[in-house]
């Protein structure tokens, strides 16, 4: 029922297709021209996709007590990180809300860890993640300072506000 209240619209899928590849195909234009920036945005991905990898090795072991064993192998929480992310591509709920929790602790149950452990992983993971996130996010804000309001947004978003480029 999810899906299908949050699929897309079939008429305007390919319009939409089509735009999504010729924008893709438009920035990479602009990167090839720029390849010292492409190179920096390519060290940037490959460190974050690390240190997610790291984050989760990290919090399943200092979570990992005498009463509750959640240790976890490289490849396995390797896995499991790749299987949350390819969850997350096919919507079932809406906003995708909740699958790469499930496809995460799914691997890591087919990986070997029971299910609570692999569940609570998921969910420790999830959590931290986005307390962190929030905190560099707050701390960006007020450091740097942002250049629009949420009006603003809400409107570009609407399609009521053209942007200047």
């Amino acid at each position: 029922v999810a899906y299908l209240m949050t699929r897309p619209d079939r008429e305007h899928a390919g319009a939409r297709r089509r735009e999504a590849l010729k924008a893709a195909g438009g920035a990479l234009r602009v990167l090839a021209q720029r390849p010292t920036f492409l190179l920096r945005l390519f060290l940037l991905g490959t460190l974050s996709i690390l240190a997610l990898d790291a984050a989760a090795y990290a919090i399943s072991q200092a979570f990992t007590t005498t009463v509750v064993i959640i240790n976890v192998e490289g490849n396995n929480l390797l896995m499991a990180i790749l299987a949350g992310y390819i969850a997350r591509l096919v919507q079932f709920t809406p906003g995708g809300l909740g699958q790469w929790e499930w496809g995460f602790a799914a691997a890591l149950y087919i990986g070997g860890l029971g299910f609570p452990e692999a569940a609570t992983l998921a969910i420790l993971v999830t959590v931290l993640r986005y307390i962190v996130g929030g905190i560099v996010f707050a701390v960006i804000n007020f450091a740097y300072g942002v250049e629009t309001t949420l009006p603003h947004v809400l409107n570009r978003f609407a399609g009521t506000e053209r942007s200047a480029a």
